[in-house]
This record gives C-alpha cells, sequence and structure tokens, in this order.
C-alpha cells in the first residue's frame, strides 16, 4: 500500500506542478482510493493520504477512482518500459 499511495501523491504533485485544472486519476490501488475518498482509513499510509488531501484541494476539478488491474493495463506497461528507458514523463491533453 505504501508505494501506492506515494505514487498518487507524486502523480498529484505532477499535476499541480503543470496547473492541469481538470484531472482524473485512476488506480487500481482500490485501498488507496477508498482512503483518499474518505471511505477507509490505514493507519500506515495516513499522513501521505493527507498530503495527497490537501493537495487534492488545489484542482478545479478532480477524480480519483479505483479501476481492476486489467482496466490500468497500460500504466503497468509504462512502469515496465521504464525499467528499460529510464523514467519518463507523458502529458496528453484529452479532447472534448
Amino acid at each position: 500500500m505504501l508505494a501506492e499511495a506515494l505514487g498518487l501523491r507524486w502523480c498529484l504533485s505532477v499535476a499541480k506542478d503543470l496547473r492541469l485544472n481538470k484531472v482524473v486519476v485512476e488506480s487500481d490501488a482500490a485501498t488507496v482510493v477508498d482512503c483518499i475518498n474518505g471511505k477507509a482509513i490505514m493507519a500506515a499510509i495516513d499522513p501521505i493520504i493527507q498530503d495527497c488531501c490537501s493537495i487534492l484541494n488545489l484542482f478545479a476539478e478532480i477524480k480519483v477512482t479505483a479501476i481492476s488491474r486489467t482496466q490500468n493495463s497500460v500504466a503497468h506497461e509504462l512502469v515496465r518500459m521504464s525499467k528499460v528507458v529510464g523514467s519518463k514523463n507523458w502529458v496528453v491533453n484529452v479532447p472534448h
């Protein structure tokens, strides 16, 4: 859980630094998502969750949702690829 919570905090920090206003975060770490959305509490990651919640308040619109690992396959493939090519940031504007 700790790695997933730290990853979420990093993701939110990057989105904030990029000055994104409307953000959708999808994660297959359902427990972390539940903690962010106030549906669960885990003492071990609570300080990181509190940091995340503080960052969440900086966005005009933000949604954090849980998805299945199968639905999150692109993210897992990017992690595998990063082991070969190194860390990269991709920013995509979704058309309306």
